[in-house]
């Protein structure tokens, strides 16, 4: 299993793991990342065939009890 490294800029914490995971059909992994000193967060796609990862814009997801992934048609 690969490791990843983050920043510093990301405080750690327990937890983030959204949409169960791992998307598998597609082989994306979804993770909540929270920024240091900050109520923000980001949510990160991990593609893990290719280690390319994407960032969403910065929100607050600390009061988001459910994400559910809805795929599209």
């Amino acid at each position: 299993m690969r490791s990843f490294v983050l920043s510093p800029v990301f405080s750690s914490f327990d937890g983030g793991m959204i949409f169960g995971g791992i998307d598998q059909s597609r082989g994306v992994l979804y993770q909540v990342l929270r920024i240091a000193d900050s109520e923000a967060d980001v949510i990160v796609a991990v593609d893990l065939n290719t280690n390319k990862a994407k960032f969403s814009r910065m929100t607050n997801l600390r009061h988001v009890h459910n994400l559910n992934l809805v795929p599209t048609l």
